[in-house]
């Protein structure tokens, strides 16, 4: 399987479009809806295993190599320096 972009694009553009659909009405969601929703709990298991397993082995590969070369390396738990006090407002 050929992938393009962040393994979880296209589940994030899926579930956002699931939250909207069941948002619009005043009502359970549909069979459809349900089956969706489903289907992306599976997706979305498979892309954060995917994570785990990079934050496993890449990352720590990768942190090798830049620290080899004198280049600062991945923090996974550094915190950003100037985050916004709001969300995305685009």
């Amino acid at each position: 399987m050929v992938t393009t972009g962040f393994p979880g694009n296209h589940q994030y553009g899926a579930v956002s479009l699931l939250y909207g659909q069941v948002g619009q009405v005043d009502a359970a969601p549909t069979e459809a809806q349900r089956k969706v929703s489903e289907h992306l709990k599976e997706e979305l298991g498979e892309v954060l295993h995917t994570w785990e397993r990079l934050k496993e082995t890449a990352i720590p590969k990768l942190n090798r190599q830049l620290s080899g070369a004198h280049l600062p390396v991945i923090n996974l738990e550094q915190k950003p320096e100037n985050m916004p006090e709001g969300g995305d407002e685009d």
